[in-house]
């Protein structure tokens, strides 16, 4: 072959260098962004004459005989071809005119030119028309031979079997004109005997839709498999389409406007084949197609492939071998794929893979397997996907696994699947996929091998702008419509962002599944979904779902239903009966939308509005409702007397009282407003379970009732039977949701009791138990008025206790800051290592955060039995009466570090938000490691310790670590002002906190409070040692506290066996000391903290 004088050929830095794209692993570690463009020799091909490409076979040709194009040539199929050939390699340029018949067999096609492929003809089908079709099992090499060497550049590539690969080349294939559709919504229909004869499509394809041409009519039910493939048997003057073989009626837009089935076409006049061989020794079991790749060729080559059929392509189970597949290109402005069609697929469809800009309009998949329409790597931005068709899109055929992942998520297919929002879907439909309609799984960064390209450095795709989401459509899928459940969730830039014109409807299960935060759904349709509610709303921030329409079941489907085949012909009822929207918590908001067609049938409940009891500490009484309309609906709520889950029913959990806000009384006839809440959990087998509305009964702070815990801070609400039974309308002005997050370490069944200073109202709230997801803290979520003050006070079996540490404490809702002052009460403490369990001796991870990737270790540095082994991140709360304001702390632990050595990037060691390394360590030694911060904490305290490893670059390092140590310097006991130093009997009320002995003197200290002017020291029991310091109360079962040697288990509690020990029995005892601290009691203080004489 004669080489190229000069070849023009992009290189853009370094990102991957490639040998096999089935070795995607080996690609990222290996080196260099290569790109590929037009050969030099080629810029003057448009004027190069072109001989006949009959002359470039030889006599002597057999099946194995590779044809090339030289580069700076043409050549051009100017007569009918039918030929075998061992490949086809256009490093020049191959024409191919119209109105031609062209059939072609070989093993690859590769493109470093230009290849050009006219209409064949106007009209589908026709008897013109180019075939080519991709044959045999053995992979087939590409060299690049063509380009200089180049730092990176292998000499040669694996594309597998059966290849299309277009390498710095051009294709412009032109198999349809642009006036003529691919597919059209179905019109009307002439039905007879219960059947479909006749149907009529947009008049856009009279012109090119012809007799014999293939088609296909979507499902119209619950049901992705029950579409029809027919022929045109002859069009008539107005437009008739009569079939060679009647279906089962159907929905066209003259039964309903927004239920209609789509029409498409599935005949072309050029075909892209995979040659469909019997499994063998290579192949398996695993079908293999033909496959289609743009590899590495960015802008200015401008890629058309339109009209084409790509049929038996993808390889089951193989990276990168997919149908259509823009390939690690980046820009690629004014490339477009248009009105193809991906037929019977053996993995995904339309892959756009590191690639930007690209637009994907008019395209048809049908019966394809594994994602459809797909951004790849989450990198894509600026592509457009507009009119494309998806129907019958199955689970994959094998698992696939891409750059050391093993399980791409194609096992739930979906027919468009986003993983970056930053991308236009404009009037797309989903028409029936095995599962998803519509998934956006997002990351909060970039994966696979275009994490090396320079746009994806620090790239978050859920803090993007979205792009353009208009029109879209999901119906007849067999999961739900649209979702973005699991995966990453979407936050935004920080401004409001807007998805318009959904269109979602006969589902088999939730119409909608919404979890992102941030974006207004406008002008959305939901009817006829079935089996779970319509739309699935919440764990979601600030998402609103404006001027909707959201329908129970359409007098058509109540009329259709009844008259489908078997198994279809019943009518369904969810799991939560039929309900149109299912509010899960958060601040979200519902404007101006309508429910319709709520109503009971065969026994299926129906209500307009449910919300999830499946929350936990999550909810918020924010979720407000706006402009609400009820159209022939049974009960705007679901009956909340009623509610199951597993069997159990409400009050067999502990969960947050559940509610919203009506903000201009559509939904409770009140004219200002008014919050809705339910709260049917905290009673237990032995209390009286309340039957419909009860207001709740306050006795002893317990909460006995099913309406919510409003009516008892608020004597403004009232019940609201006739709303929604077991439920209570408050019409106040504002609420406050606040959530109190503590330590898992606290003991179980803890209760919160909130107190009302000024009235002395008060109720216990125990924690809520989320049913799902990893719990890292106890959650506790008051629902609270506007008041002057609140007390938070915890109690276990009766006593009042410290929760170990307070993550967190967040107020939301309408009240704004004005809401209220929260006082926590504080029980004193012996502050000394700040650190609980730091040598491991527990045999567990009591004192730290639970984690999966840290594990108990019998290698100790001194003896002890055992320590900490953890893979990334340790980490412990502190507790904020000891750790608060300005401190200084001297932090000590024993430390080894473990496995296969790696570049050391050093570990580290967080306190107080203040992170120091250390890289001079040895593998397999012990050290001790040693640091003294100074850190403010603020006047709420708190903060933590957190341990981690250079885990992102070092897999196989593990660290122990033992003995650890947080010394407070200089503080040793730290009273609560005005609050009891040690646990007493659960009192019937509790007192105020105006602090009323606070600065008083001696004069005017009486009543409720006492003087106390010596001595001005006193002397407490402690611990030994630091190694003797343990945080018994952490044990509730007496076994579990005895295998501690410094614990004691009495009347039912775990202490240390230095509590409270006088002057001679802690001289005595085996790990206690006296030691010498202020006197709490010093000054003026309460009669019930210090005692009545001094």
């Amino acid at each position: 072959m004669m080489l190229p004088s000069a070849i023009k050929f992009l290189t853009v830095t370094l990102l991957l260098g490639l040998v096999s794209i089935s070795a995607i692993a080996q690609d990222v570690d290996r080196a260099s962004t290569i790109f590929f463009g037009a050969l030099e020799c080629n810029f003057n091909i448009s004027s190069a004459p072109c001989t006949s490409f009959s002359n470039l076979l030889p006599a002597n040709m057999t099946i194995n005989t590779k044809v090339v194009i030289e580069c700076g040539t043409c050549a051009v199929i100017d007569e009918d071809l039918d030929v075998q050939i061992g490949g086809l390699l256009v490093v020049g340029k191959l024409h191919i005119p119209a109105r031609k018949r062209v059939r072609i067999l070989t093993p690859h096609v590769f493109v470093e030119g230009i290849l050009r492929i006219d209409p064949p003809d106007s009209v589908v089908p026709s008897n013109y028309g180019v075939d080519i079709i991709l044959t045999g099992v053995e992979d087939q090499i590409f060299s690049f031979e063509n380009q200089p060497p180049v730092l990176g550049l292998p000499p040669q590539e694996n594309f597998g079997s059966k290849p299309f690969a277009v390498v710095g080349g051009k294709l412009d294939i032109r198999g349809m004109s642009e006036e003529c559709p691919t597919w059209s919504k179905l019109l009307d229909v002439r039905r007879a005997d219960g059947v479909v004869k006749q149907i009529k499509v947009s008049p856009a394809s009279f012109d090119c839709w012809g007799e014999g041409a293939e088609i296909l009519v979507t499902s119209h039910w619950h049901c992705y498999t029950c579409h029809h493939q027919r022929k045109i048997s002859s069009i008539d003057a107005q437009g008739w389409i009569s079939l060679d073989q009647e279906i089962d009626d159907t929905t066209s837009e003259a039964d309903h406007h927004d239920l209609a089935v789509e029409v498409a076409l599935l005949s072309r006049h050029i075909r892209f084949r995979g040659e469909k061989s019997l499994a063998s020794e290579k192949d398996g079991n695993v079908k293999a197609g033909a496959h289609t790749i743009i590899f590495r060729t960015p802008a200015p080559q401008i890629q058309l492939i339109q009209g084409v059929l790509f049929l038996n392509f993808g390889q089951a189970g193989r990276a990168g071998r997919y149908p259509v597949h823009f390939h690690m290109s980046r820009d690629v402005t004014g490339s477009r794929w248009a009105k193809n069609l991906v037929r019977d697929s053996f993995q995904r469809c339309y892959v756009v893979h590191g690639t930007h800009n690209l637009l994907v309009e008019d395209n048809i998949a049908y019966n394809t397997h594994g994602h459809c329409f797909l951004l790849e790597d989450s990198v894509e931005t600026g592509n457009t996907f507009k009119r494309n068709l998806v129907a019958a899109t199955e689970f994959p055929l094998a698992p696939l696994s891409i750059g050391g992942r093993p399980d791409e998520s194609d096992k739930d297919p979906s027919s468009f699947w986003i993983t970056n929002p930053k991308n236009n879907f404009i009037d797309n439909v989903a028409a029936g996929c095995r599962h998803n309609g519509w998934w956006f799984e997002l990351t909060n960064h970039v994966r696979g091998m275009s994490a090396s390209l320079p746009e994806a450095n620090k790239l978050n795709p859920t803090v993007l702008p979205l792009g353009i989401y208009s029109g879209n459509i999901a119906h007849s899928n067999n999961g739900v419509g649209m979702k973005t459940y699991r995966g990453a969730k979407y936050q935004g830039p920080g401004s409001r962002q807007a998805m318009h014109g959904w269109k979602l409807y006969r589902n088999r299960f939730t119409g909608l599944f919404w979890t992102f935060n941030m974006i207004d759904l406008m002008n959305s349709y939901l009817a006829d979904n079935i089996n779970q509610p319509s739309v699935n709303f919440g764990r979601s921030g600030s998402s609103r779902l404006v001027d909707t329409t959201i329908i129970g079941d359409t007098a058509l489907m109540m009329k259709q239903f009844k008259k489908f085949p078997s198994p279809y012909n019943k009518y369904h009822c969810g799991s939560h009966g039929r309900v149109g929207l299912w509010v899960q918590g958060g601040p979200l908001s519902f404007i101006n939308t309508t429910f319709s067609n709520f109503n009971s049938f065969n026994g299926c409940e129906a209500a307009a509005i449910g919300l999830e009891y499946n929350s936990g500490g999550r909810w918020s009484l924010e979720q407000s409702f706006r402009e609400t309309t009820l159209r022939n609906v049974q009960s705007a709520f679901m009956d909340f007397c009623r509610l199951t889950m597993g069997g159990k029913k409400w009050d067999d959990w502990l969960h947050s009282e559940v509610g919203i806000h009506d903000e201009d009384g559509t939904i409770t006839s009140r004219e200002s407003g008014a919050y809705l809440t339910a709260y049917p959990y905290f009673w237990n087998k032995t209390e009286k379970v309340p039957s419909g509305s009860e207001l709740c009964d306050t006795s002893n702070g317990r909460i006995i009732c099913n309406t919510g815990t409003l009516p008892i801070w608020s004597p403004e609400c009232y019940s609201a039977q006739e709303v929604a039974p077991c439920s209570a309308v408050c019409p106040v002005a504002c609420y406050e949701d606040v959530e109190v997050w503590v330590s898992m370490n606290s003991p179980a069944g803890m209760r919160m009791r909130v107190t009302n200073v000024k009235s002395g109202v008060f109720v216990d709230y125990n924690e809520q138990r989320p049913l799902s997801h990893a719990i890292l803290y106890r959650i506790f979520a008051p629902k609270l008025p506007k008041a002057e003050m609140y007390e938070f006070k915890f109690f276990s079996e009766g006593k009042p206790i410290w929760p170990h540490s307070i993550f967190k404490i967040d107020k939301k809702g309408s009240c704004g800051d004005n809401f209220a002052e929260i006082k926590v009460y504080e029980p004193p403490v012996i502050c000394g290592n700040a650190i609980i369990n730091g040598d491991a001796e527990t045999g567990n991870q009591d004192g730290w955060n639970k984690s999966t990737n840290t594990y108990m270790s019998n290698d100790t540095p001194r003896g002890s039995s055992y320590s900490f082994k953890l893979a990334r991140r340790f980490q412990q709360s502190l507790d904020p009466r000891c750790i608060r304001g300005r401190q200084t702390l001297k932090f000590q632990a024993d430390v080894k570090m473990i496995g296969i050595p790696c570049q050391n990037r050093g570990i580290a060691v967080m306190v107080g938000g203040i992170e120091i390394k250390k890289s001079d360590w040895e593998i397999n030694k012990w050290f001790i490691w040693k640091h003294t911060f100074d850190i403010d904490s603020g006047s709420n305290g708190g903060n933590g310790i957190r341990f981690s490893t250079p885990f992102s670059w070092c897999v196989d390092l593990r660290m122990l670590l033992d003995n650890v140590s947080l010394r407070i310097e200089g503080q040793t006991f730290t009273p609560s002002a005005g609050l009891s130093p040690s646990p007493t009997d659960l009192p019937s009320s509790v007192p105020s906190l105006t602090a009323p002995c606070v600065n008083l003197k001696k004069g005017k200290c009486r009543k409720e409070c006492v003087f106390t002017k010596k001595p001005k020291k006193i002397k407490v029991c402690f611990a030994k040692k630091e190694t003797l310091e343990h945080d018994c109360s952490q044990h509730t079962a007496r076994v579990s506290c005895k295998e501690i040697a410094v614990c004691k288990f009495a009347n039912g509690k775990c202490f240390h066996s230095c509590d409270d020990l006088k002057k001679r029995k802690c001289i005595q005892a085996q790990f206690c000391k006296l030691v010498k601290i202020k006197n709490p009691c010093l000054g003026c203080q309460l009669v019930a903290t210090c005692g009545s004489r001094r």
